[in-house]
């Protein structure tokens, strides 16, 4: 969890233009002012853990804070989440195709929770400063609109 928030909270801080959200049973907005303090945010978002419960709803947590103007999402987890049968869909189509999707598997897990490896769905086992250089090499056939 720590490592999901020290990504999410430094490009928020850095940019200004994250959507910076926690989930679990529900979702939660974390707001981080640009050029904010990353290790006073990342204790802070930290502290809402159990918040919105202690599931993991991929799926509905993307649907619940997707925009139309989203150019690309990032999920942070163990990447375990409630299957489409408990009702709560599949994270594939929670996000348009014409989205990139990727999800940095945090927990080593084997089974990705969306179909990754179709068209601009991607998973990254693990998270290291090299994972995100990734991102510019695989939109580059698609768009130039990295870093934000």
């Amino acid at each position: 969890m720590k490592a999901a928030a020290v990504f999410g909270v430094a490009l928020a801080a850095k940019t200004g233009k994250v959507d910076l959200h926690g989930f679990a049973d529900g979702v939660f907005r974390h707001t981080v002012a640009r050029g904010g303090s990353v290790i006073r945010e990342v204790d802070a978002f930290v502290k809402r853990v159990g918040e919105v419960g202690h599931g993991t709803r991929i799926a509905d947590s993307i649907r619940a804070t997707l925009r139309k103007d989203h150019v690309r999402v990032f999920v942070f987890s163990d990447m375990q989440t409630f299957a489409p049968a408990y009702g709560t869909g599949d994270v594939t189509n929670a996000v348009p195709r014409d989205v990139p999707l990727y999800g940095f598997n945090l927990g080593g897990y084997v089974r990705t929770a969306f179909d990754a490896g179709t068209r601009n769905r991607y998973e990254f086992g693990g998270l290291t400063d090299a994972t995100f250089r990734m991102v510019p090499l695989l939109e580059a056939g698609q768009r130039a609109e990295w870093p934000f």
